[in-house]
């Protein structure tokens, strides 16, 4: 494995899979190491087919999924080739890869469901992944100097530089996020400042509020994680049909009859698909930004809420994470009885202010309710990063989300 590390690339999760498939033929050939398998099968054919027959045989015991069964053989094929073990592989039964599961794109509703109970840094996530068509993989390696923010002159959209390190294809390539990405990309990277992360050029460009690195796996379980939580958990075959590569997918599919396939394929990374594409497509960069700009119609996922409905039961989905029975209750009596968004949230908050009890700060912040507007508590994070660009500094978080801030000047 290592010897074939050196020669040629393959991703850290690969590399995971050949040490899978090693370890679990060394278990099942009774051996205490590697070394060990090799000794025993290198230069004897039959024991080597015998072996890996019975080998596949138990993942049907253990109800492996067809695309692990089919991973487990290829790292095993890999481990033999490379310490010159010798197999018939026209006598080895091999397990067929079958369609897992149908999945398909999010619609726009969807998405706006998903967004709603994303925590800050999976939403700055979710809406560069659906306007950009790029791999979370991709995204969990991208730095904050890879996304150009004063590249379009109208300020509406980024330029995104994928390294060929981030690119599966290991060639690099550019993209783009719309305003909406652009948007809650800022107010995360705000966020991160506020809590005193000092960012620079080589800063991951996410981050999650809690832990390390954004990596695919942490990224993956908490998307999973909020479809849950969304109610978005219909499944085939046992996977997710909204699962977190689909957001490519609605990227390309909002792009159809709007550019070109060469253009949509480039800007998602596939520099060398087509057919003389990596050789010759070439498009000019401020081309693609135009005929970008000119699809963002399709991918603008939460501009067009207007409707007084669908507002108001986005305001008590998000009040609902947060508040008590009695509370909750009373917020669904006022939506029912507001003319309009504005005053539902206007009654509410003089209800909240009347009834909720804020946990006192410590002991430097204790004039924090004195009454002379210096402080202010923020009731979730997007009410933080409002009041952040209104001059306020972060002074700390308070329990369920709360966030206590101190105006600058005052």
């Amino acid at each position: 494995m290592r010897k074939a590390g050196k020669k040629e690339y393959f991703s850290e999760a690969t590399y995971q899979q050949y040490l899978r498939a090693v370890n679990s033929i060394t278990h099942f050939a009774n051996c205490q190491n590697p070394d060990q398998v090799i000794e025993k099968l290198r230069g004897n054919t039959e024991t080597v087919t015998k072996l890996v027959n019975g080998w596949i045989d138990t993942f049907t015991e253990k109800d492996f999924a067809p695309a692990t069964q089919t991973g487990l053989c290829t790292g095993l094929k890999r481990f033999f080739r490379v310490n010159d073990i010798d197999i018939n592989w026209k006598q080895i039964i091999l397990p067929k890869l079958r369609q897992i599961r149908h999945d398909k794109a999010p619609d726009k509703q969807e998405l706006r469901t998903i967004l709603m109970y994303a925590p800050l840094w999976l939403k700055a996530a979710v809406l560069v992944l659906a306007t950009s068509g790029m791999r979370a993989g991709s995204l969990c390696k991208l730095k904050v100097k890879n996304v150009n923010f004063d590249y379009d002159p109208q300020g509406q959209i980024a330029l995104v530089d994928v390294p060929p390190e981030a690119n599966k294809a290991r060639v690099g390539y550019y993209t783009f996020i719309g305003p909406e990405a652009v948007n809650s990309l800022k107010k995360h990277l705000a966020f991160r400042e506020a809590k005193g992360q000092k960012l620079t050029e080589d800063s991951p460009l996410i981050k999650p509020t809690k832990g390390k690195n954004l990596t695919y796996p942490s990224i993956l379980n908490s998307y999973n994680r909020t479809l849950k939580r969304a109610s978005l958990v219909k499944k085939d075959q046992g996977g997710f049909i909204l699962h977190l590569h689909t957001l490519r997918k609605f990227f390309r599919s909002n792009l159809e009859a709007i550019l070109t396939k060469s253009q949509i394929e480039r800007l998602m990374g596939h520099v060398n698909t087509e057919y003389l594409d990596g050789s010759y497509f070439r498009p000019v960069e401020k081309e693609m930004l135009e005929n970008y700009r000119r699809a963002l119609p399709n991918l603008t996922i939460l501009q067009d809420i207007q409707s007084e409905d669908y507002q108001k039961k986005q305001l008590l989905m998000q009040a609902s994470l947060v508040l008590s029975g009695d509370k909750l209750a009373r917020l669904k009596e006022i939506l029912a009885r507001a003319k309009s968004v504005d005053d539902a949230v206007q009654e509410f908050r003089r209800f909240r202010e009347e009834h909720e009890e804020i946990q006192e700060p410590r002991k430097k912040t204790k004039t924090a309710h004195d009454g002379n507007g210096k402080y202010f508590v923020a009731h979730n994070e997007d009410e933080m990063i409002d009041k952040l660009h209104e001059g306020f500094k972060l002074v700390q978080s308070l329990n369920n989300d709360k966030y206590l801030l101190e105006a600058t000047g005052v």
